[in-house]
């Protein structure tokens, strides 16, 4: 059995946003399952540039968001600058890249997937 007969991705295009590890390894599963990457490693996340971003891709039909920023912790040293970089990736770019990825795929007519890949990493003990 392959990861293209297991997961049925072939004519799929997917766009992976993201440039770390999961992302990548994420990129490298679709493109073996069959799917067509087209990769997002540090987009420009205002909405002109994610505009541009869905612009120049096409049609797409699984956008995998895998953008995180993390801040520097405890909170007590927490800028407001870095507070609004932060937010500006994992809550507005996440929200940029879903509208977009929405008005693409309604737009040719057969749906798709959205799938957001968070952290954990504000957690500590």
């Amino acid at each position: 059995m392959t990861l293209e007969s297991l997961f049925g991705l072939a004519s799929k295009r997917a766009l992976i946003v993201g440039n770390g590890k999961v992302a990548m390894a994420i990129a490298d599963l679709f493109h073996a399952a069959g799917a067509e990457v087209k990769r997002g490693l540090a987009p420009d996340f205002s909405e002109g540039g994610i505009d541009s971003l869905f612009a120049a891709l096409g049609e797409i039909d699984i956008l995998v968001n895998a953008a995180v920023r993390g801040g520097p912790w405890p909170l007590e040293e927490l800028s407001m600058d870095e507070w609004d970089r932060v937010h500006a990736v994992n809550v507005r770019g996440a929200f940029l890249l879903l509208r977009a990825a929405v008005r693409n795929m309604r737009g040719h007519g057969r749906g798709g997937r959205l799938i957001n890949i968070s952290t954990i990493g504000s957690l500590h003990p």
